[in-house]
């Protein structure tokens, strides 16, 4: 797909970031406006659009953390096994991608699979390479059936030196024109047939392709960058068992993985062509940390991919008739719109496909202008559809009831006139109602821990050196970005434009009481978590009655909304209860329910706060970074309802938050120990005062009780 008009990187772009870099910045400086740029990006098109670009997929927690993974960082030359590989150290990712080829060949049902490309179009090139050599005929979809640059002139084939030719293809009826085709491939004789499809709204005979370049030996090529997830899912025909030779795809796109590529074959004999074109052609080191979400990806694909890939299908139906309703062109209605995720729309009457898709997006709705089908003699040149995908939608939760919502919302901006930034506004409010992904398994996955401590090692035997420490205010942090959390942190708690509520944090910051310990992104969060609230406990005595203790978290790219951050929150509360190998203490009940109830750590009772990026109108609960504070329960002995001093104090607080918050405080607030006043209820706020957003019962767990 190469219809821009852009031939290179606009230079008005190119010239803003010339002058912030060389502007008088420093470095750092550079580096918060990188990370400012990737939070205004998740927050916008991760919160507040609904996404239907065919072409993208949010992955899951899991496998968004593992490509922050250490492993990322190894040199990964060769092939699996020790004999095989460049480097040595190998004997953790050996198994990891040994993993991922076996869920790959199972998903695809193949005898041979490869994890190591880094993208689709590397797989195309790889496919070309193996099954074609320079000034071979292949014959391949031309741009106006759909087709994708991949298998023309100025992609991998063209580079491979390949002459090309097109598969007639009938734009009434959507597929390939098997009768012109068998005439102009006897002529041809083509050694290669490439099904590059980038519009694939129903399947293509690959059966009947292949049966007629058979004779003479031809190959035939799937390129499934768009159809990898439904054909892991079970909800697309099977390329290879068709005859096809090579199968290729982006994992991506509807396959709901890292940016990477898969390649799949059977046949033996090309094993060698294949493998070499991979290594050491179009790979030296391939990512480990890639590889290792890719299997990821695969785990959740072989366990929700059929429910998963039939949802996303059934969604864009839907999605095509409530459009069709609407007076939409809808390409493919006669035959029931789409037996994909995709879905192509006519939009030549509102002003083509640029102008739809850019008016959509101030409307805050994502899609892609796509050129129509058309005879070779008719094709366009200028895009006069949009494409649009379900994937991520139906990832979100949203089912084909939903459907007809979003049909409304393309129909008010580009039928009805209605201005962009109100439909947006409408945009913002639905896409609110879902923030949580689905058909993965849960974020706490990957940092279960077992509920014996004695597991992990006694306490202060595993925990030293897991990269948590106190820090005073003013101290010297220890890495960039703890340095800017610092910062920023200690700017908010100390404003004097804009007062903070909490006065007991404010006053722990000023009086240098508080501390910090900064949790690096890892595998070793809960240890480094456990040891600094560790630490801090057996300290806060000593450091007066105004003491707190702030976890700032370093960015996860899992923590994608408020819902992945309260379910981390929970997961991590409910980790460290487990690894806390004191006794619960005196005069605390157990029952999480009881008003008197709070957590502890280390037989120390404390109240707990979150703060999250994705709060905003309660702007009391935002930060820059996820942070969990710690504030012991002694720091309110003198404070409790009825006291002079407590009661003042609420005052205080009550109307800072007032000014501060862009809603009035929540009801869940309630002084400890009154009744239906429950604890943990305040521990992580929604960003809004709807009772329905609020767990019925506490998510934590209690050891040695009926539910932990």
């Amino acid at each position: 797909m190469t219809f821009t008009t852009g031939e290179r990187h606009d230079p008005g772009i190119l010239r803003a970031a010339h002058d912030l870099v060389h502007g008088g910045l420093s470095s750092e400086q550079v580096v918060q406006q990188v990370y400012e740029l990737t939070r205004q990006n998740e927050h916008w098109r991760g919160s507040q659009c609904v996404n239907l670009i065919a072409a993208e997929s949010p992955t899951s927690p899991l496998v968004r953390a593992l490509l922050a993974a250490e492993i990322g960082t190894r040199a990964s030359g060769g092939h699996i096994g020790p004999l095989s590989r460049c480097f040595p150290g190998m004997r953790y990712l050996d198994q990891i991608e040994a993993i991922c080829v076996e869920l790959l060949k199972e998903l695809f049902q193949a005898e041979f699979t490869d994890q190591r490309l880094m993208g689709g179009m590397a797989g195309c090139a790889v496919a070309y390479a193996a099954l074609g050599e320079p000034g071979a005929v292949m014959m391949s979809l031309p741009l106006s059936a759909g087709g994708d640059s991949s298998g023309r002139e100025d992609g991998p084939a063209g580079v491979r030196g390949m002459r090309i030719m097109d598969v007639p293809f009938d734009p009434a009826e959507l597929t390939v024109d098997l009768d012109a085709f068998r005439l102009a491939a006897e002529r041809l004789r083509p050694a290669v047939v490439s099904i590059n499809q980038t519009t694939t709204l129903f399947p293509l005979p690959i059966q009947q392709l292949k049966e007629i370049i058979r004779p003479w030996g031809g190959r035939l090529y799937f390129d499934g960058a768009h159809e990898a997830g439904l054909i892991a899912g079970g909800c697309y025909p099977d390329p290879l068992a068709a005859g096809a030779d090579i199968l290729t795809g982006s994992a991506g796109k509807s396959f709901s993985g890292p940016q990477s590529g898969i390649i799949a074959w059977n046949d033996e004999a090309l094993s060698m062509r294949i493998v070499e074109a991979i290594f050491p052609v179009l790979t030296g080191s391939h990512q480990f940390n890639r590889v290792a979400a890719l299997a990821v990806a695969a785990a959740e694909m072989r366990e929700f991919g059929p429910d998963y890939m039939r949802d996303v299908v059934a969604n864009a139906r839907s999605l095509a008739a409530a459009l069709d309703e609407r007076g939409f062109l809808v390409v493919g209605a006669r035959r029931g719109y789409t037996a994909t995720h995709q879905v192509l729309v006519d939009v030549r009457d509102c002003g083509g496909g640029l102008a739809a898709a850019q008016a959509l997006e101030r409307a805050n709705i994502m899609v892609n202008k796509m050129l129509l089908p058309s005879g070779a003699e008719q094709a366009e040149t200028v895009p006069g559809g949009i494409r649009i995908g379900t994937v991520e939608v139906t990832r979100l939760g949203l089912a084909a009831a939903d459907m007809p919502v979003i049909a409304e919302f393309i129909h008010q901006v580009l039928v009805q006139g209605a201005e962009p930034s109100a439909v947006a506004a409408k945009v913002k409010e639905f896409r609110a109602g879902f923030t949580t992904l689905g058909y993965c398994f849960s974020a706490s996955s990957r940092t279960r821990l077992p509920a014996d401590p004695a597991v992990l090692g006694e306490p202060g035997q595993n925990d030293r050196g897991s990269g948590a420490v106190l820090v005073r205010p003013g101290q010297a942090a220890a890495s960039s970005w703890s340095a800017v959390a610092m910062r920023l942190f200690q700017e908010r708690m100390l404003s004097s434009n804009r007062p903070f509520p909490c006065i007991f944090g404010v006053d722990a910051v000023r009086n240098a009481t508080l501390r910090y310990a900064f949790i690096p992104v890892g595998d070793d969060r809960v240890r480094s978590l456990a040891q600094a609230l560790r630490e801090f406990t057996e300290v806060a005595r000593s450091l007066g009655n105004r003491t707190s203790l702030a976890c700032i978290f370093e960015h996860d790219p899992a923590l994608v909304s408020l819902a992945a951050c309260r379910e981390h929150f929970w997961s991590l509360l409910q980790q460290l209860h487990y690894v806390d190998s004191q006794p619960w203490p005196d005069g605390i009940p157990q029952d999480t329910e009881d008003s008197l109830w709070e957590f502890s750590f280390n037989s120390v009772p404390m109240f707990v706060v979150a703060n999250t990026p994705y709060h905003a109108s309660r702007a009391s609960r935002y930060f820059e970074y996820f942070t969990i504070t710690f504030q012991p329960r002694f720091v309110f002995d003198d404070l409790l309802d009825g006291t002079p001093t407590g009661d003042k104090a609420r005052k205080v607080i009550r109307r800072r938050l007032n000014a501060f918050d862009a809603l009035a405080p929540s009801p869940m607030l309630g002084g400890y120990g009154s009744p239906g006043v429950k604890e943990w209820y305040q521990y992580f706020l929604p960003d809004d005062n709807q009772e329905s957003n609020q767990d019925a019962r506490c998510p934590l767990h209690m050891k040695g009780t009926s539910d932990g």
